[in-house]
């Protein structure tokens, strides 16, 4: 799930090709992913050039997207403040699941942990999702953390990002699921029991059907001015 409110770690980076061509991207400094992938317009973009090979990613679901006609891409990142490179491969695929939105920066700057960080943050897709593989570029230099629920800053090699939830964005969509590909909605509904009611919370339980599943439809409650997820599924 992905909410809409929520604030990424993403890096704005430089990125430097063999042929000598330099350009600025979106880096997602992904946890949970254990391949690295590079988007494929940025990559020709780039001029990177790689040998093919057939790459297939798990999504939500237990589904496989297929990329039959991937390349191993290589290529070297900076810090934007900064001359440090390294070097990465990634398998090339269509399209990353999402885009980076703006950030507002007043309100992160109102916040005196964050008020000192320089963030080289730009709202557009995500070039690059980094995995795993590339801990040491994972790894945090420095935290600034404020109060329970406040946004924090983290350092990298890579420069600093923020982390949190944007509670000044108003949505009637509390989150959102997405998929790389096409899903098989009954297999999803076997593998993924969602459901979960806020305590206390007036609403009435909603039940799935997996013989039924058709499409998904957000069920949401108000109590004491806050929102719950109350559960998932048909009318």
């Amino acid at each position: 799930m992905l909410d809409k409110n929520g604030i990424l770690p993403v890096v704005r980076v430089r990125f430097r090709a063999a042929n000598g061509r330099i350009r600025e991207g979106n880096v997602l400094i992904d946890s949970g992913a254990t391949t690295t992938v590079i988007r494929k317009d940025f990559a020709m973009a780039l001029g990177l050039q790689g040998k093919r090979e057939r790459v297939d990613l798990a999504v939500v679901g237990g589904e496989t997207v297929k990329q039959p006609d991937s390349r191993r891409l290589k290529f070297w990142i900076s810090p934007i403040e900064g001359s440090e490179e390294f070097s990465i491969e990634a398998h090339e695929i269509e399209k990353t699941v999402f885009s980076v939105p703006p950030l507002d920066r007043q309100w992160l700057l109102s916040f005196n942990h964050l008020s000192d960080i320089a963030l080289s943050h730009k709202a557009g897709p995500v070039d690059l999702i980094l995995g795993v593989q590339y801990s040491h570029l994972h790894a945090e230099c420095e935290i600034r953390q404020g109060r329970p629920f406040d946004p924090v800053g983290k350092k990298t090699k890579l420069g600093w990002f923020v982390i949190g939830f944007d509670n000044t964005k108003k949505s009637d969509t509390v989150c959102s699921i997405s998929f790389g590909e096409p899903l098989n909605i009954s297999k999803f509904y076997e593998l993924e029991t969602l459901g979960v009611q806020a305590r206390d919370c007036p609403c009435s339980l909603v039940a799935m059907s997996p013989n039924k599943a058709i499409e998904l439809k957000e069920i949401s409650c108000q109590r004491r001015g806050d929102r719950y997820i109350v559960g998932v599924g048909l009318p």
